[in-house]
């Protein structure tokens, strides 16, 4: 007996999109946790965004099959 692949029956699948955005910046402080502070503090207020320029990476993932 056949299965589904070979008799042309279509599935429905999960799939995960998962892009990557990098971004380098430069920032003054008294140490490096300070720095570090600092710059998620402006990542979180929209200070510092991140667009489709800083795009480093793309990875597909097969979740699952939908029954």
């Amino acid at each position: 007996m056949k299965n589904m692949e070979e008799i042309g029956v279509l599935q429905d699948f999960e799939v995960e999109i998962i892009e990557t955005l990098s971004k380098i910046v430069k920032v003054n402080a008294k140490n490096e946790d300070e720095a570090l502070e600092d710059v998620a503090q402006k990542y979180r207020e929209s200070i510092i965004i991140l667009d489709s320029d800083n795009h480093v990476d793309t990875e597909f993932k097969l979740k699952s099959e939908v029954l």
